[in-house]
């Protein structure tokens, strides 16, 4: 795939590939329902009207969403997602730092090195001090989900093996072994991605994902973990319920289970 890069002025910006925003849009109306097994996609001819592109880009959005597994193409009746996945799925925030029952994991790389500086600031170490790195990427089916860098402080780094976390979640190991943590914190955010992780997901340089940066401390307030982890928005969404407290005169919303 050729990804063009526009000169302006002296920055260079990066333009996503129109089919890429086709692709983009029909994925994220198949998961929020606009489409069922009912009621199919619209026709090449149609969707290309609708997004002022051609129906080479168009059939080339289609081709990727049905590689995917996203669309079924049922000749004389239309195009059909091949399944309608809500996104009001309800999670505690806990089960989206241990979600495994849903999606497989693959460790890329597990090594005790340097921190980066972002690193160093996440686990609050001095800059070059040893940590364990983990590269995690998950996916759900064939299809990528998440890829994920966990670095881990030294002192609960020592706890962990490779082996001990093939299949399961670092977290969950770790309480399975006496660790008692006391709280997350997490920023969300959006991002682009790089050439490599891009390859990694399986999306286009550039292609917009979601940015997760966590903190997980332990109950003496000390910084076990800092993770940052890369979503594809087209398989993940993260929803918080929100609720005005009663007993307060000033309007307040808290986020509840």
């Amino acid at each position: 795939m050729k990804h063009v890069r526009v000169v302006e002025g002296s920055e260079t910006v990066d333009v996503v590939p129109l089919y890429h925003k086709v692709y983009t849009i029909l994925s994220q109306q198949i998961r929020e329902g606009l489409y069922n097994e009912t009621t199919p996609l619209p026709g090449e001819q149609q969707l290309a009207a609708q997004y002022s592109v051609s129906r080479v880009t168009v059939r080339k959005a289609l081709q990727r969403l049905e590689e995917e597994g996203r669309i079924t193409r049922q000749r004389g009746r239309g195009t059909f997602p091949t399944s309608v996945q809500p996104v009001t799925k309800r999670r505690k925030l806990i089960d989206q730092l241990t979600i495994t029952n849903e999606t497989e994991a693959e460790i890329r790389s597990f090594e005790w090195m340097p921190v980066t500086p972002d690193a160093a600031t996440g686990l609050k170490l001095p800059v070059g001090s040893q940590a364990l790195r983990v590269v995690r990427l998950r996916r759900t089916g064939r299809t990528p989900f998440a890829l994920g860098v966990v670095w881990i402080a030294p002192e609960t780094g020592a706890l962990i093996d490779r082996e001990n976390i093939e299949s399961d979640s670092i977290i969950e190991f770790l309480r399975e072994n006496g660790n008692e943590f006391d709280r997350v914190e997490q920023r969300i955010t959006a991002t682009v991605a790089d050439a490599p992780t891009a390859e990694i997901l399986k999306v286009d340089p550039g292609a917009p994902l979601l940015l997760v940066n966590r903190q997980v401390f332990n109950i003496d307030g000390s910084i076990a973990m800092h993770i940052r982890t890369l979503y594809r928005p087209d398989r993940y969404a993260y929803l918080v319920t929100v609720r005005p407290e009663p007993d307060n005169l000033a309007p307040r919303w808290v986020e509840i289970e």
